[in-house]
Formats: structure tokens, C-alpha cells, sequence
């Protein structure tokens, strides 16, 4: 696992996450006071499991198909429209669904 710090290098985390490689990094909300961490765990079968916690507490866990968790995906996790919310909702799942 790479821990790759607060966003300041997006690449670090970026170019592990491309491969689906082991890797985490931290980020502040706007609000200045939301802790939100991503962590790509590596694979599972033919999926790349990825991970999104806030305040510490796990939102979200995903398996995306293969070739899949990029920039994009990732910008959709957090409601940004690219045209991928399909591959998100049959990816993820929050604690509790």
C-alpha cells in the first residue's frame, strides 16, 4: 500500500490508480472540515476494489469491472457528472443497501 498524503501529488495517486495498485490518499471537503480518504485495494477476481471513507466511517465500496476505475470514475463517486453514474450504482455500495 502507497500512502500517498494529502492530495498535494494527485499523480501518486493517480497513476497507482490506473493499474488498480494498492493505494490511498486524503483529501479535506469544502467545508474545511469533512475528512474524506480514498484507497484503491488492489484486485479482486477480474475487479478493482476501491474504497471511500468519510470522517473515518466507509461510504462506499466498489468492485469496478476491469479497466474502469479512472479519473472519471472516480470524479462520478462524488456526484460529478461524466456520464458513468450506471457503472458507479452497479459497482457500489454504500453500508446499509
Amino acid at each position: 500500500m502507497v500512502d500517498c498524503s494529502l492530495t498535494k501529488d494527485p499523480m501518486c495517486f493517480v497513476n497507482r490508480m490506473n493499474g488498480c495498485l494498492p493505494v490511498m490518499t486524503r483529501m479535506i471537503g469544502s467545508d474545511n472540515a469533512t475528512n474524506i480518504e480514498i484507497t484503491i485495494l488492489g484486485q479482486v477476481n477480474e475487479t478493482c476494489h476501491f474504497q471511500r471513507k468519510i470522517n473515518s466511517a466507509i461510504d462506499l465500496d466498489c468492485y469496478f469491472p476491469k479497466g474502469t476505475m479512472n479519473m472519471n470514475t472516480l470524479d462520478q463517486t462524488f456526484g460529478n457528472d461524466k456520464g458513468l453514474q450506471e457503472v458507479v450504482d452497479s459497482a457500489c455500495k454504500a453500508p446499509g443497501w
